[in-house]
């Protein structure tokens, strides 16, 4: 997960989050794509007049972009929102944006992209595994890591309800972010019964589990949500 300490670093996050080049970008507001470099890097100020317009173009919080004020969105989707007689709509996280410094989804923005699931098919997934509907995302799978036990390019049904990460299941799948600068990844999770340590494996060839301490004072990782069920490779 980026750093999104300033309107620079938050400019292209959005970029980032809706696919745009700095070019389409630059065409979107008007300006040299020069421009758009020179405010991600810092290296001037970008102007409340932009951030209004991207207020405007994008449904962006002007101040999230100015200030960093919570929230990022102007108006959010709930997940779930348009359940139909068949279909109960499930919106996929951004990679880029999809949680706040604290660990904690943000609600996504009102065009984001979602899964229509059946009532008896999300039944049979949860199971009693989360009380409300709207702790339910979907998340890209892009980490090559993982790729022997979910493929990349795959999307996986995530709980990011407060109890999901406690008590942790042995091997069972979790979101983690383990710096607040870098973006969450998919392991899997277990507890050492001796140290009480979680070991965090993964399953590319020769390579070394984490080991995280359970409960540390001040911890350097996050549990951002459980993996409840893999779905098929996207296109």
């Amino acid at each position: 997960m980026m750093n999104l300490d300033t309107p620079g670093s938050r400019l292209r996050a959005l970029r980032l989050d809706q696919g745009m080049t700095g070019l389409a970008l630059a065409q979107s507001l008007q300006v040299t794509k020069s421009t758009i470099s020179y405010w991600e890097a810092g290296r001037t100020e970008l102007p409340w007049a932009i951030c209004l317009a991207l207020e405007t173009l994008y449904s962006v919080s002007s101040r999230w972009l100015a200030y960093g004020e919570e929230p990022m969105w102007l108006a959010a989707l709930k997940p779930g929102h348009s359940p139909t007689k068949k279909l109960t709509r499930i919106p996929f996280l951004s990679p880029e944006l999809g949680f706040s410094s604290t660990g904690k989804a943000r609600p996504p923005h009102r065009e984001s992209p979602s899964m229509g699931l059946s009532q008896e098919l999300l039944n049979e997934i949860l199971d009693g595994q989360a009380s409300d509907i709207g702790d339910l995302f979907f998340w890209r799978v892009e980490d090559a890591e993982m790729a022997p036990l979910i493929p990349h390019g795959s999307w996986v049904l995530l709980d990011v309800s407060v109890g999901a990460s406690h008590p942790i299941q042995d091997h069972e799948v979790y979101l983690l972010r383990l710096s607040a600068t870098s973006m969450p990844i998919l392991r899997r999770l277990a507890c050492d019964p001796l140290s009480n340590d979680l070991i965090a494996a993964v399953d590319a060839s020769g390579r070394v589990p984490l080991r995280l301490e359970h409960r540390p004072q001040e911890p350097s990782w996050t549990i951002l949500g459980k993996a409840l069920w893999v779905g098929r490779k996207l296109p």
